[in-house]
């Protein structure tokens, strides 16, 4: 059960908490069970609509602010003004991961994360809804790898750390990581078990009990909760202070991380690649279009699977084609299904937010929407992006 409580007004004025709750199950075989699948299945379908659109107004912030940040001779009061920008579009992604993540459930698995971006647009939440506005300190750094747990259970065990502070009256939270790696013969440096391989290193902690503050409740229920979420997705946990002394809380985490992929090595063709872009949304296409061609490429547009058809059948010398999955009348997968037939020395990338394309578009390039100008450079700088 995942709740989420919400502070307001009743019509007299006075303060009260509503609760908002989603349970994750199957439901029984019953009318009652049937009506909820089909409400779920059109909230799936309501919320996918709502964050593709979402995540394409994203992207056309993210294109336009890389481009933009890119120029040479920015002003730094530009430039600092751009990242500001770029750091509330992040953290506007995050909040339809999260949407997406609510509304389907738990189909998605084990998953992998980025961890420094889901802390970045949690952590306000917490702040505001559970510490009561308690000074809250995020030392995760931008650049580790991603991590082998969805982004759901990241947040609810989070969840479950600052009702633990809260109760305990324990002030303030700071959370910090760190990239480590295991390797095969050495000791485990956290004496966990570990076996070989990448990891996150998190540590989570808080300032000390207040003067006065009076404990809600006493034992270890939530910090229990977070730890069993941790070891299903496959971490290690451990407390090294409840915080119920005269010490605060401290308590860590590791992560199974994802491999880093390797340096690649310099391409042998020009770095100019020949671009076929296929995007319905006017706005959306414009903008990918300037960004692809701020990075040196050569873009062709079109607004349609249709019309994407029609340009390849007067040339088919294209490099690479980026098409958009939800397209109206032909989807991205059902063009790219065609290109490859017809045209195989056409790398094809597909976009669609995480998690929405379905098994059968695996063998092609993804591009998760919303995506950054870097986003493009480094797929469209990859070899098999390069050569047929």
């Amino acid at each position: 059960m995942l709740v989420r409580f919400l502070r307001g007004t009743d019509a007299a004025g006075r303060a009260c908490v509503h609760a908002l709750s989603r349970e994750f199950g199957a439901a029984a075989d019953t009318p009652v069970g049937l009506n909820e699948r089909r409400r779920s299945h059109v909230l799936r379908r309501v919320t996918d609509g709502i964050v593709h659109d979402f995540n394409d107004v994203l992207t056309v912030v993210l294109t336009n602010l890389g481009v933009l940040r890119r120029r040479p001779g920015l002003d730094p009061e530009l430039a600092r003004l751009a990242d500001t920008a770029l750091a509330g579009a992040q953290r506007g992604a995050a909040l339809t991961r999260r949407m997406l993540s609510l509304a389907r459930g738990s189909e998605e698995g084990v998953g992998e994360s980025d961890l420094a971006a889901t802390v970045a647009a949690f952590l306000p939440f917490l702040q505001g809804n559970v510490l009561r506005d308690a000074p809250v300190i995020d030392r995760v750094p931008a650049d580790l790898p991603r991590v082998l747990c969805a982004e759901r259970i990241l947040e609810i065990a989070l969840l479950n750390v600052a009702f633990h502070l809260r109760d305990h009256g324990l002030h303030g939270f700071a959370i910090g990581a760190a990239e480590q790696r295991v390797d095969e013969g050495t000791d485990d440096p956290a004496g966990l078990g570990l076996g070989a391989g990448p990891y996150v290193h998190v540590l989570l902690a808080s300032g000390r009990r207040l003067p006065g503050a009076v404990p809600r409740a006493a034992g270890l229920a939530g910090i229990e909760t977070a730890a069993r979420l941790v070891a299903e997705a496959g971490g290690a946990w451990r407390l090294l202070s409840d915080g119920a002394g005269e010490e605060g809380f401290l308590a860590e985490i590791w992560l199974r991380a994802a491999e880093r992929a390797a340096p690649a090595e310099p391409p042998a063709w020009a770095s100019a690649l020949r671009v076929l872009l296929v995007e319905s949304d006017s706005l959306v296409r414009a903008s990918v279009a300037e960004a692809l061609a701020e990075l040196g490429h050569r873009v062709t547009q079109a607004a349609s699977g249709e019309h994407a058809l029609a340009l390849l059948a007067e040339s088919d010398a294209y490099d690479a084609m980026i098409a958009d999955q939800s397209m109206p009348v032909m989807t991205g997968l059902q063009l790219a299904a065609t290109v490859v037939e017809r045209h195989p020395g056409i790398r094809v990338i597909l976009a669609s937010p995480h998690g929405h394309l379905p098994a059968a578009a695996r063998r092609f390039l993804q591009l998760d929407k919303p995506f950054r100008q870097e986003d493009l450079a480094a797929l469209l700088g990859a070899p098999e992006a390069r050569a047929a």
